[in-house]
């Protein structure tokens, strides 16, 4: 079994709420060499949620290998211990904003796992995401450093031209990094994100009153989010939407006119289209009707699948296809250059967002080398006494387009 039938098996048995599809579904995939099977699971996030779901339907062990079984309980116990420690963290977090007066949303993960999943350590995460205004970035950096996180900026300003969405990552020993976004996209200026917030509404999460997202801007925001990343490795994401759509009800019109007015229907549709086709999603007529009058072509359907299904990190010809097509432009050659030259998805398809045209936005990623570089080397100079040499380092003493320029002469 190849990955794309391996994933779009899996994607059906979570998908599906019939025990006897699902006990056909799994049948398959013991067919399937367990190491294969369970490293998929794992590199997708999935492994946990996959166990739980197997017991739930009452498949007996010798449906599968004793040592697969053995091998996702382990992992099993080990995300429920991780959680604990991540569940305080986030309320500890959501404590101290409180405690400034400060209105934060928690963003993908940290919310999903808390609203639409059973358990938390269904929902693996690799860092916590927050959205906090524009005007409060100062103050939330000072309180991540009170709370023992290293922040690699001492205040937004010297961000400013560099992160679009986000600040760099706070990170803490034996914490989870957190990710700080003062806007949900790329195509979303200030005007759209105040609206946004205006629609927040209040809901308990993790024990405390906090302000979440109209679940219908939660739906575009998740569904823009993964085709700003161009679907890649987002398997546990796409099944974040299914959940949505399974669990709670939606306003489709008001859907339908906010992705036409925020030019972001092409990713909404792309998303509706993939989990209808792979985890048999129960969509609103409404929203499938609108989907299906969408040019979605074949093509399409399997460039997405590629990138969902096939784990891979480089970009080749057919990535670059899709970019082109959700992001509705046509790369420059210097931009598919780099494509032979850094080998990195997620990046790749980041820079190139932020601002098309420019020649910072076509060099992103050699910015984002000396971004690991500073995030490195700082924290390591900081206790130095050549404080100059560590001044050196800062964000904004650095000139990209000068180093750009230079770079791209050689």
């Amino acid at each position: 079994m190849d990955d794309i039938k391996l994933g779009k098996t899996i994607s059906r048995f979570l998908g599906s709420e019939n025990s006897e599809d699902q006990i056909s579904l799994v049948n398959e995939l013991a067919e399937v060499d367990y190491s294969k099977l369970v490293n998929y699971l794992r590199y997708s996030n999935l492994e946990s949620l996959f166990y739980v779901t197997l017991r739930s339907i009452g498949i007996e062990i010798t449906n599968f290998s004793v040592l697969i079984f053995y091998k996702m309980h382990e992992e099993y116990v080990l995300r429920s211990a991780v959680t604990m420690k991540r569940s305080f963290e986030i309320k500890n977090i959501l404590n101290q904003f409180q405690k400034n007066g400060i209105d934060i949303i928690l963003l993908k993960g940290a919310y999903v796992a808390e609203k639409l999943y059973l358990s938390h350590s269904l929902r693996p995460m690799c860092d916590i995401d927050i959205l906090v205004r524009e005007k409060d970035l100062n103050k939330t950096i000072n309180i991540f450093r009170d709370l023992g996180y290293i922040t690699y900026i001492d205040s937004a300003d010297k961000a400013d031209g560099f992160y679009e969405k986000h600040l760099p990552k706070f990170e803490a020993p034996n914490k989870m990094p957190v990710e700080v976004h003062f806007s949900i996209s790329h195509k979303f200026n200030q005007s759209i994100m105040k609206d946004i917030w205006l629609r927040t509404i209040k809901e308990r999460l993790y024990g405390l009153e906090c302000s979440s997202f109209l679940i219908e801007d939660l739906f575009l925001y998740l569904s823009s989010h993964l085709a700003d990343d161009n679907y890649g490795n987002k398997l546990i994401q796409l099944y974040d939407i299914h959940l949505l759509l399974q669990k709670c009800s939606i306003n489709c019109q008001f859907v339908i006119l906010k992705a036409e007015q925020l030019n972001i229907q092409k990713s909404v549709i792309c998303t509706l289209l993939f989990l209808i086709n792979n985890f048999k999603t129960k969509i609103p007529n409404k929203l499938t009707n609108w989907a299906l009058t969408f040019n979605y072509t074949k093509e399409i359907d399997e460039l997405i699948e590629r990138c969902v299904f096939i784990h891979h990190v480089g970009l080749d010809t057919e990535d670059v296809k899709l970019i082109e097509f959700l992001q509705n432009k046509t790369l420059s050659q210097k931009a598919k250059k780099l494509v032979t030259i850094f080998n990195y998805k997620k990046n790749f398809v980041c820079y190139y967002k932020i601002k098309p045209g420019s020649f910072k936005a076509h060099f992103w990623f050699i910015y984002k080398i000396y971004d690991m570089i500073i995030k490195y080397m700082k924290p390591l100079l900081a206790n130095t006494q050549d404080k100059n040499r560590v001044d050196t380092l800062s964000i904004s003493k650095f000139n990209a387009n000068e180093f750009l320029t230079d770079w791209f002469k050689k």
